[in-house]
């Protein structure tokens, strides 16, 4: 019974991809059908759940995680994009193509440009800009960000979060009580 689940749930998360034209559409997830606009951190977050579908031996098309990371790296500030941007947002990412780069959508996007083994220098940009800019401790997407971020930072070697990561669940658990 929960394989039939999973493979409702896969083949769910496929058909919602967005398949239309234009690298602010194509090949990310909107946060519900009603929205037109697909959104980076929905696209993360099933970007993580294809991949531990991948982890599990399941078969992905090879096109779904290659078009949904293109639309997530849309939004980082890297040169050769053709995108002007101040050099201090260099390899941050936004929720937009345009906007500012955030923590969240940087620290997710660095966690998935290494699951899915990006490009090395574009994931050394995202580092760079997260060291530089690291995620707050309070705020509505803390749990959100850090969850991304850790993880990223876990992979890639981030030197300045290994002391705030060792203290992690001690401030969790802190916030909530």
């Amino acid at each position: 019974l929960r394989d039939v689940y999973k493979r409702q749930a896969l083949a769910y998360s496929l058909r919602m991809q967005d398949k239309a034209v234009g690298a602010e559409f194509y090949g990310g997830w909107k946060a519900t059908e009603d929205v037109k606009v697909n959104d980076r951190l929905v696209t993360a977050w099933q970007l993580l759940f294809l991949r531990s579908m991948q982890l599990r031996g399941r078969s992905i098309p090879k096109n779904a995680p290659a078009n949904a990371l293109l639309f997530l790296e849309g939004s980082q500030k890297a040169p050769g994009g053709g995108k002007e941007f101040d050099k201090s947002e260099l390899g941050g990412f936004s929720y937009d193509a345009a906007g500012l780069p955030v923590p969240l959508i940087s620290g997710a996007g660095l966690c998935l440009m290494g699951a899915y083994d990006r490009q090395e220098n574009r994931r050394n940009l995202a580092l760079g800009w997260l060291e530089r800019n690291r995620p707050v401790w309070f705020g509505p997407n803390f749990y959100t960000c850090h969850f991304f971020t850790a993880r990223a930072y876990a992979r890639e070697g981030g030197r300045g979060y290994s002391a705030e990561r060792a203290q992690y669940f001690s401030r969790i658990a802190a916030i909530l009580l």
